[in-house]
């Protein structure tokens, strides 16, 4: 089953832990929402998988994750990254 998650407060982040996911778009004109991918590992290494800012649609991010074979699918489609 999917689980919904609100983009967490500046300063902060919510590690998630579900294989499917879903972020609503980021309504306020001077936010920011990014979705990263990090090594579980070391919990060092994070790399960009999508962003929502100024109330825009979600974006998927360019370079790893944006590659077919990444093991990460992003959906920007209908208001939210899923």
């Amino acid at each position: 089953a999917q689980t919904t998650y609100p983009c967490p407060p500046a300063g902060s982040s919510t590690p998630l832990t579900d294989t499917l996911i879903r972020v609503p778009i980021v309504t306020g004109t001077n936010s920011l929402c990014l979705l990263l991918r990090r090594d579980s590992a070391t919990g060092s290494q994070r790399a960009p998988v999508a962003r929502s800012y100024a109330g825009r649609e979600w974006e998927q991010s360019a370079g790893l994750f944006a590659k077919t074979g990444s093991g990460v699918s992003v959906d920007c489609s209908g208001g939210a990254v899923t």
